[in-house]
C-alpha cells in the first residue's frame, strides 16, 4: 500500500474520534490492518499520548485556569482537534509543582515519530503556556528609599515596583531606624503592612512647614504607589494654663505599625510635638482613611516611642519617655495600645480646659541626682533614650545637665535606670561625665564623698509612681487604667 493515512487525521482518531464520524473512523482502521507503518505510526502516537496524559494529571490551580483561558476562551462552541490538544494541555499545566515543558519533550524522545498536524500546535502552545507562567516581577515592596527627590519601591529582589516625585523630601532609606542627629529621633520613612493583607504600604513624613509634602502630616502610599490617604495631627491642647502651645507647629517625629499580641490587628501610632517641646501628642490612625482613632498627651516633650511586652505577658505596650515640665522631671508613660486617652499628670489646677485625667497603665517622675547649688543652669532632666535589655523591663537613660566647677560650662551627663518587669529599679549607673564633674566637685570640697556607680543606689527610692490621685514611692499602677474616670477622647 503505496498511500498512508496523514499524520494529524491519526491524531484526530486518539484524540477525538468521534468527531470523525464512524464512516471516516472505519476506513481508517481497515487501512491500519493492511499498513504497517501507519499501525506503526498510530500505535506511536497512541503511546505518547498515554504517556504525557498519565504525566500530567492532576487538579489544575486557579492561576493555571486562568492561563488556559488565556490561551482558548472557553465559550468556542466547535473546537478543532487541535484546539481540544492545546485546551486539554492548558488545564493540566501545573508550573510551580511540575516542570511541564522538560516533561514534554521527554515524551518526544521517548517516542520520537514525525508529525505535522496538532502535534506541532500543541508543542506550542505549550512554550507559549511555559513563557506565560514564568512568576510576574513581585508587586510587594520591601523596602524604599527616597533619593534626589525620588521616592523608590523595591520588591524583595531589589528590582524597582514603582518611583515617583517627593519634591522637598531629603534622602532616606526605610533600612534607617531613625534620625539621631539632631539629637531627637525622627523616623521619615516606613514600608510596613498596615492592615494585616501581608502585603506592604509605604508610610513617610514630610520635612517642610508648607508645600506638597509637610511635616505634621503622615503619608500612606498603596503598593502600587497611589496615595491612600494622608494623616495630619489634629488639635493640640494647652499645657498648664497658658492658652497656645510652647510653638505654632507642632510636627511629627515618630511613627511605627504594631501588633500588641501575635494575631491581634496591626496599629499605626504617631508621635508629635514641637521638636521635643510642651505638649507632645501620642495617636493612632485608621489603616483605612488615616482618621485619628484614640489620642494621649503629655505635659512637656518626649522624643523617645517605642513598643515591647515590659512584663513578658505576650502583650506589647507603648512607652513614651521624655519630660514633664510641669513637675520638671524625666518621666516614663507606659500605655495599652488599645486604651490610650486623656492628659498626663500635672500639678493641681493646670490640667487643660475640658481635659482629663489619662489611662495610663504606669506614669514615673525620675529624680535628679542631688548636686542642689552646682548643678547645671536647666532645672529639670529628661529621658534621652529607652533601650531594650531584649526581656522583660526596660532601661532607660536619663539626661542630667552638670556644670564644670573650674569654668562654669555645662555639660551633660547620663544615669541609666535599669528596671525589672515589675518596675523596680535593678540598678543605676552614670556615664564617664557624671563621675569626672562628681569628683571634681568632691576634691573641691563640694562633695563629701568621690562618686562611683555606688554612689546612686539611694536614688531607687526616689522614681515616683502615679497611682491614679498622688505620686508613691512604689511600683504603681495607675487605678483609672482599668477603671475609666471619663471616657476615651479622640481630640
Amino acid at each position: 500500500m503505496t498511500d498512508h493515512i496523514d499524520t494529524s487525521l491519526l491524531e484526530s482518531a486518539i484524540l477525538s474520534p468521534d468527531a470523525l464520524g464512524k464512516e471516516s473512523l472505519a476506513r481508517i482502521r481497515g487501512h491500519l490492518d493492511g499498513c504497517a507503518l501507519c499501525r506503526e505510526q498510530f500505535e506511536s502516537l497512541s503511546r505518547m499520548y498515554q504517556v504525557v496524559g498519565d504525566e500530567l494529571k492532576g487538579p489544575p490551580t486557579e492561576r493555571d485556569r486562568h492561563a488556559a483561558d488565556r490561551i482558548l476562551p472557553r465559550g468556542l462552541v466547535k473546537r478543532t482537534p487541535e484546539e481540544r490538544i492545546i485546551e486539554a494541555y492548558a488545564d493540566v499545566v501545573e508550573p510551580y509543582r511540575r516542570p511541564i515543558a522538560k516533561r514534554f519533550f521527554r515524551s518526544i524522545r521517548l517516542h520520537p515519530y514525525q508529525s505535522s498536524g496538532a502535534f506541532l500546535v500543541a508543542g506550542a502552545a505549550l512554550a507559549l503556556l511555559y513563557t506565560i507562567l514564568i512568576p510576574a516581577k513581585d508587586k510587594n515592596p520591601t523596602y524604599a528609599e527616597i533619593k534626589n527627590y525620588v521616592l523608590y519601591a523595591y520588591n524583595k529582589e531589589a528590582e524597582v515596583i514603582w518611583k515617583k516625585g517627593v519634591p522637598g523630601l531629603p534622602d532616606w532609606t526605610s533600612r534607617n531606624a531613625a534620625d539621631r542627629e539632631r539629637g531627637f529621633p525622627m523616623r521619615r520613612l516606613s514600608v510596613e503592612d498596615v492592615d494585616g493583607e501581608h502585603l506592604n504600604e509605604i508610610l513617610l513624613v514630610g520635612s517642610s512647614p508648607s508645600g506638597e509634602f509637610t511635616y505634621d502630616t503622615l503619608y500612606c502610599f498603596e503598593r502600587d504607589g497611589n496615595l491612600r490617604w494622608k494623616a495630619g495631627i489634629g488639635p493640640m491642647v494647652s499645657p498648664g494654663q497658658s492658652k497656645a502651645a510652647h510653638h505654632a507647629r507642632p510636627r511629627i517625629i515618630d511613627f511605627f505599625v504594631m501588633r500588641k499580641s501575635t494575631g491581634s490587628r496591626p496599629q499605626i501610632f504617631v508621635l508629635a510635638n514641637e521638636v521635643i517641646y510642651s505638649p507632645t501628642k501620642v495617636f493612632e490612625v485608621s489603616a483605612r482613611d488615616g482618621t485619628i482613632l484614640q489620642s494621649y498627651f503629655n505635659r512637656g516633650g518626649c522624643s523617645n516611642f517605642m513598643h515591647k511586652a515590659i512584663d513578658r505577658d505576650g502583650n506589647e505596650e507603648l512607652l513614651l519617655g521624655g519630660v514633664n515640665d510641669g513637675f520638671n522631671r524625666a518621666c516614663l508613660a507606659i500605655l495599652d495600645p488599645e486604651n490610650i486617652r486623656g492628659y498626663s499628670p500635672v500639678p493641681p489646677g493646670e490640667m487643660p480646659p475640658g481635659g482629663s485625667g489619662g489611662g495610663e497603665m504606669y506614669y514615673i517622675l525620675f529624680p535628679r541626682w542631688g548636686l542642689g547649688d552646682h548643678a547645671g543652669q536647666h532645672i529639670y532632666n529628661y529621658v534621652e533614650q529607652l533601650l531594650d535589655p531584649q526581656g522583660g523591663g526596660i532601661d532607660v537613660a536619663v539626661t542630667e545637665h552638670l556644670q564644670d566647677p573650674g569654668n562654669l560650662q555645662d555639660f551633660e551627663g547620663k544615669l541609666y535606670f535599669s528596671m525589672g518587669p515589675g518596675l523596680s529599679v535593678d540598678r543605676i549607673m552614670a556615664d564617664d561625665t557624671v563621675i569626672r564633674i562628681g569628683n571634681l566637685l568632691h576634691k573641691q570640697g563640694k562633695l563629701a564623698a568621690a562618686v562611683t556607680n555606688a554612689s546612686f543606689s539611694s536614688l531607687k527610692d526616689s522614681l515616683l509612681f502615679w497611682d491614679g490621685d498622688r505620686f508613691v514611692n512604689t511600683p504603681t499602677m495607675n487605678r483609672h487604667y482599668k477603671n475609666p474616670a471619663a471616657p476615651p477622647s479622640v481630640p
